[in-house]
């Protein structure tokens, strides 16, 4: 008795006299046999190392060789498109349009404002740009003119010949006053000036990265001193986020690999050891990307965080394999027989790890979007591949262990389970369990007061010149995203009509006034700048408007008339929101047939996306649970893992309040479902030892016991390590990466707590027992 309450003591177990001793050998319901089928792996490994090494190196070989197939995606459109209503009206107005619903922006800068020859150099450039293949038209200040009844300049151009800052000055400030005009297009200090350029290419089209390095080669053909030049808009965006893309999967994978190696040597205190641990997870990651080039499926923003998943994963499970061999295996046996016997006692929970991983990815696939749906089949195959992989790559690589390295992990003792949860555990378990339920239900609160909430630049990378132009053209020009808002004039025959025309000038000018911040293009308040009024023009009178821009403002048959309203990211922030909102309304309102574009789909799309995801994340956290449970042939578990592994997620939840304003984004929501599946990890092995314990004859409260004091250490390496190893994240230049990375860090450090403190004190209840 003396000798096992001091190999308890270091876990803080002293509790009440007698707390140690252990009653008679329980009659405990053995495992079933598919938990552990799901060590197989390793031990046919350990056991037969030579036709594993085969099979591991042919699979290995074929994802280096079909690493250059790696593709990434440039069509963001795809990343909010579904199939509700809203994505099949864009699809509809993409169609309509020939899919010219775009512009490439060139946004042109000079920080002290811009002299004679900066003007003369940015008009030559509007001018090269209307000749360049692909482009539709260009809409710049140097096209812009005043209307033929305008008092002071009629019918004459905004920028004259020759120009003259001075007297361009008071022409601006005109011009800025017109009503139902198109801004100047020139910022009111007049250090930026902005050119659209329209263009014939759908989003995703691989001639728009041509064109991109066309206008780039121009820009730079027409400088002046001081004067810069930024391509931005949606093409650009497109290129530049798979640019950043790239970046990040090098950067991310690659440190977070040195990390996992760095966090292993310092749990060790071998490098030796630490390269043999990380190498199972460097292989399980290098299959991972194998995967994502067989299936053919593009690396998006979401994606992307896929890899460096698996691999911190895999380190996680490489941790709990290798202290168990170090230290729980009996050291007298040879070594192949202490590695099955370490593939067999830790494998099942690294497999049931998977699965529930696996699980909580494919719950992902219930949100109606492709991307979403692509990260479902993605994530659930790279981790059931990678959990193989890192079994047999451990039972292959084990062998190799140094010697001596168990005794220097017995000296080190570099971490440790705390006294103090011993002592809550065994002492005040009902206060943990009450508490651990108002901390669960205050957070559970808490996240229901969340918004809904999503901006595209947060899908922008944050270091590149396009983002940090994408806000300059927000800030003085109002943004370009298009919104379309479509008439159907049919019954009134036509916009040609004097019926048809007046209901077009009536719901330009509403939108108009509605929104006095945004610029409506239509062919009325083009008609009104040209000096028609009372009329629709004809087509002699339209003969200098750009063909293209005509073909977007109306239908062939003339039977369909559109508006164009070009703004910003509709919930950058809440008064762009209410501007929007307002916007909307007063559209619909009008009587539009169609209320369409990039921003609509923004405003709509992801809080439905946000919604599916929390139904997926629900079917996840029962789906996992109840799988657990079953393996371990042991129903009331069921509820004993679904108050710890939900108690973490609510308080991620909770936290978004201070880390990104309550703000509930598709990526938080994305984050909490797939940290689920990982944060269950420390449950499932804390059982799984607990469990094995009971049926080796130890009563409840020793078991317990053993459990923190055997698995508890390699729960909390793990969690640094996966906490560590995520910490890469933070080198990303996506704000939601990071976001997603932070969600995570908070799930698993708020699950370890919950599992060594909520769940043993939960196990101790008798109504939890089998």
């Amino acid at each position: 008795m003396g000798r096992m309450a001091a190999c308890l003591a270091p876990v803080g177990m002293g509790g009440r006299p007698g707390a140690h001793r252990l009653r008679a050998r329980a009659d405990v319901k053995p495992t079933l046999a598919l938990f552990d089928v799901l060590g197989l792996p390793g031990a046919w490994a350990s056991r037969n190392p030579m036709r594993a090494s085969f099979v591991l190196s042919l699979v290995m070989l074929g994802a280096l060789a079909l690493l250059p197939q790696l593709r990434f995606d440039d069509n963001v459109v795809r990343t909010l498109s579904s199939d509700s209503a809203v994505s099949r009206d864009y699809r509809a107005l993409s169609e309509d349009l020939r899919g010219a619903e775009q512009d490439i922006l060139v946004l042109a800068e000079h920080p002290a404002g811009f002299s004679a020859d900066a003007y003369r150099q940015m008009r030559d450039l509007a001018l090269e740009l209307e000749l360049t293949d692909h482009v539709n038209y260009v809409l710049s200040p140097f096209a812009l003119r005043f209307p033929p009844d305008h008092e002071a300049y009629p019918g004459e151009p905004m920028v004259p010949e020759p120009i003259d800052p001075d007297t361009l000055e008071p022409r601006i400030a005109a011009f800025s006053e017109l009503t139902g005009a198109l801004p100047p297009l020139i910022s009111p200090d007049r250090t930026a000036l902005l050119m659209a350029v329209a263009i014939d290419l759908p989003h995703g089209s691989p001639e728009t990265r041509t064109l991109l390095s066309t206008i780039g080669a121009l820009t730079d053909a027409f400088g002046a001193p001081g004067l810069a030049y930024t391509v931005a808009g949606e093409p650009a965006m497109a290129v530049d986020i798979v640019e950043a893309l790239r970046v990040d999967l090098i950067r991310l994978n690659l440190v977070g690999g040195l990390l996992g190696v760095l966090m292993c040597w310092v749990i060790f205190g071998d490098l030796r050891v630490a390269a043999l641990t990380a190498a199972p997870a460097a292989a399980g990651l290098l299959v991972t990307l194998g995967i994502f080039a067989a299936t053919g499926l593009p690396i998006t923003v979401i994606t992307n965080v896929v890899p460096v998943l698996v691999l911190v994963l895999g380190l996680a499970d490489s941790v709990h394999l290798v202290m168990h061999l170090l230290e729980d295996a009996p050291a007298t046996t040879p070594t192949p027989r202490r590695i099955a016997d370490t593939a067999l006692r830790v494998g099942p929970a690294c497999g049931l790890t998977a699965i529930t991983t696996a699980v909580a990815f494919a719950a992902i696939a219930i949100a109606d979007s492709e991307p979403l749906r692509e990260l479902a089949l993605l994530g659930a195959l790279s981790t059931l591949s990678a959990y193989l992989v890192v079994l047999v790559a451990f039972a292959l690589l084990a062998r190799f262990m140094p010697a001596g390295a168990a005794a220097r992990l017995a000296r080190r003792r570099t971490v440790g389970v705390p006294p103090l949860f011993g002592r809550l555990v065994f002492n005040h378990g009902r206060v943990v369990i009450a508490t651990g339920m108002l901390i669960g239900l205050a957070a559970a609160f808490a996240v229901s007061l969340t918004e809904p909430w999503f901006t595209y630049r947060g899908n922008l990378a944050q270091d590149s010149a396009v983002y940090r132009a994408s806000n300059v053209i927000e800030r003085d020009f109002g943004g370009f995203f298009r919104a379309w808002v479509d008439f159907d004039l049919e019954a009134q025959g036509g916009w040609r009509t004097g019926p048809g025309w007046d209901r077009l000038v009536a719901a330009s000018e509403r939108l108009q006034e509605e929104s006095p911040q945004l610029a409506v293009i239509s062919l009325a308040t083009l008609a009104a700048q040209l000096g028609i009024l009372g009329r629709p023009p004809t087509p002699d009178e339209l003969a200098d408007v750009p063909p293209a821009l005509l073909r977007q403002l109306a239908s062939e048959d003339a039977q369909t008339a559109r508006v164009m309203v070009p703004m910003g990211d509709p919930m950058r922030d809440e008064a762009t929101l209410a501007r929007f909102d307002r916007f909307e309304q007063s559209a619909r309102a009008s009587g539009a047939a169609r209320v369409s574009g990039l921003p609509v789909l923004m405003r709509h799309e992801p809080l439905d996306i946000i919604g599916q995801l929390s139904i997926g994340l629900v079917m996840a956290c029962l789906a996992s649970v109840v799988l657990v449970a079953a393996a371990l042939g042991w129903p009331m578990l069921t509820i004993a893992l679904m108050l710890p592994n939900l108690l973490p997620l609510a308080v991620a939840g909770a936290a978004l309040h201070l880390i990104d304003g309550g703000r509930m984004i598709p990526t938080a929501a994305l984050a909490l479902t797939v940290a689920f599946g990982i944060a269950v990890d420390d449950s499932i092995h804390f059982v799984s030892r607990f469990d094995r314990e009971r049926r080796d004859g130890h009563a409840v409260d020793a078991a317990l016991r053993r459990s923190l004091e055997g698995t508890g250490r390699a729960m909390i390496a793990t969690t640094l390590l996966l906490c560590v190893g995520l910490l890469v994240v933070y080198l990303s230049a996506f704000a939601t990466v990071r976001l997603f990375g932070t969600m995570l860090i908070l799930t698993f450090i708020t699950a370890l707590l919950a599992d060594l403190v909520f769940l043993p004190a939960l196990l101790r209840q008798r109504w939890f027992r089998r």
